[in-house]
This record gives structure tokens, sequence and C-alpha cells, in this order.
């Protein structure tokens, strides 16, 4: 089997590729674009006590100027932490809590399921921190399911 030699400007261009090809990736939406994020976390209870499982939404209140990015957090064990990725950018948020009893019902990978709501969704108005803890106490008087 005969190879034939690569000609030199086939050669250079494979260079160039190899080398720009670093460079070209970060425009591929790895990078930072929009506002400014904070990571946040805390911790949410309800009649005192940890919520097990649930989640929280995170949507910036447009009526009170805030255009920011939305985010989504899970609740497990009554703790929620976003990370500044996907953290909020501070100021007036709509949260949408949703709490749930964990009964031992497991799925096929063996994880315990949440099944059974704890308290009905719950909209909340709220000023964020720009970054750290957001303790949140869902209030009592919110009927329990049962």
């Amino acid at each position: 089997m005969y190879l034939r030699p690569r000609c030199a400007h086939q050669t250079g261009i494979i260079w160039v590729m190899i080398c720009l090809l670093p460079v070209l990736s970060q425009g591929c939406g790895r990078g930072e674009s929009g506002p400014q994020r904070y990571s946040l976390s805390g911790t949410v209870t309800y009649q005192g006590q940890p919520v097990p499982a649930g989640t929280i939404l995170f949507q910036p209140d447009a009526s009170a100027g805030n255009i920011g990015p939305g985010s989504l957090a899970t609740i497990e064990d009554g703790k929620y932490q976003l990370s500044r990725s996907q953290g909020v950018v501070g100021g007036a948020y709509i949260l949408e809590l949703s709490g749930q009893r964990i009964q031992t019902l497991y799925d096929d990978d063996g994880e315990e399921l949440p099944v059974e709501d704890l308290f009905p969704e719950q909209e909340m108005r709220v000023t964020l921190p720009e970054g750290g803890t957001l303790d949140i106490s869902v209030p009592t008087d919110v009927a329990s399911v049962n």
C-alpha cells in the first residue's frame, strides 16, 4: 500500500483548525450572557417542620420592575439550593411553592417518591437578596391537604 504525503497546505489547514477549535467553542453557549446571577439557598418549613420534598419556582415580578431570569429549585429534606448558573438576580420575585409528604413508595431505581401534597400550592411575593440565603416558612393558616 502506498501512502501519498500530504500537501503542506492541507497540513497547515488542519493545524489551524485544531488551534482555533478551543477559541471558537467559547462562543457556543458556554459563556455568560444576560444579567448577573447569584446563588441562593435556604430552608423551607411548614408548621415548624422541614418540608420533606417539593419545588420552588422563582418568577421575576415584572409588575415590580424585575425582568431578570426565573429559576426552579428542588426541596429535599427541608432544604433547597440554586447554584450561581441557575440563580436569581435579586429583587422582587413571585415564588410558587409545592410540598409533598414522602411515603414509602419507590420507583424502578429504588428512589422514594413524593406522592402526597403537604399543603396546597402556595404563591408568595418576596424580595430576594443578591445571593446568600432565604429561609421560607409556609404560612400555617394554609389548609393542610389530607
